[in-house]
């Protein structure tokens, strides 16, 4: 029921910033407060290039030695972090009710190779138990990538990808990003139910990830409930993305964006 519910009811904090302020839980406030989402017309993702983790240098001892001390205590920490998630959710939440589970329109055209951005070096272990890498394992050709965090936003993203049976030739990749530790574990422990939620030709190509991160403004997943797709060029450059349930003219702008990719990827 909840689901229902969640699913009948998001700013992006990727366009416009909005003060946050609780709102009532009545089916009137639901009606009034609907509003139009802004349509993503300018590149999202990193201005440089992530490095890949072989490539990134340990700390030496004496690094290590010398690094200045926490001034704060764990208690502290916690404490802080356990705020900070607490906003998190009750804004996330309230975002979805806003707009009703979608956060922005997508672009209708591919972004342009030399004005598009990184994407994240997301990193996990795979369903078949092997350690992936973004940047490292999937670099070199164009993709379709579902990026979530629960079980409301994968099937947000299944509902995309639903849709790309004629472009079968064009891989597509899951990330389960977890922030909250026990949760990341308890993907782990029920792998089982994934697995078989799949195809087992793409079990490789479903990697558990954990970023302590509530949110990646960069990459415009700004709400964590709801499940963003990308599509990434060879390089790992985001030149187009979507949000929460597609719409029938987003479909058609993604057929056609998908086509542009790939037929300049071959030539």
């Amino acid at each position: 029921m909840a689901y229902n519910y969640l699913k009948n009811l998001v700013i992006p904090r990727l366009i416009v910033k909005h003060q946050f302020k609780l709102r009532s839980f009545s089916t009137k406030s639901l009606n009034d407060t609907k509003e139009k989402a802004p349509s993503a017309l300018i590149p999202v993702g990193l201005l440089v290039k992530p490095t890949m983790l072989s490539e990134v240098q340990k700390p030496t001892l004496w690094e290590k030695l010398t690094k200045p001390a926490s001034t704060s205590s764990p208690e502290q920490r916690q404490k802080e972090l356990l705020n900070e998630m607490k906003r998190s959710t009750i804004q996330d939440f309230n975002e979805v009710r806003r707009f009703n589970g979608k956060l922005f329109y997508s672009p209708p055209r591919l972004f342009k190779e030399k004005s598009a951005l990184w994407m994240y070096n997301f990193h996990g272990k795979s369903l078949r138990n092997q350690y992936k890498e973004l940047y490292k394992d999937w670099q070199g050709s164009p993709f379709f990538f579902a990026l979530f965090s629960n079980a409301f936003g994968e099937n947000q993203c299944r509902n995309w990808i639903q849709h790309l049976a004629p472009f079968d030739y064009l891989p597509v990749r899951y990330a389960n990003v977890q922030s909250n530790l026990i949760k990341y574990w308890l993907q782990k422990i029920f792998i089982g139910k994934v697995k078989r939620s799949i195809p087992e030709k793409c079990w490789n190509e479903y990697i558990t990830a954990y970023d302590n991160k509530f949110s990646f403004p960069e990459i415009g997943w700004n709400n964590k409930l709801v499940g963003n797709v990308y599509l990434i060029d060879d390089s790992c450059k985001i030149r187009w993305l979507g949000t929460g349930d597609p719409t029938n003219v987003e479909i058609e702008n993604l057929k056609t964006a998908i086509k542009f990719l790939v037929n300049k990827n071959v030539g």
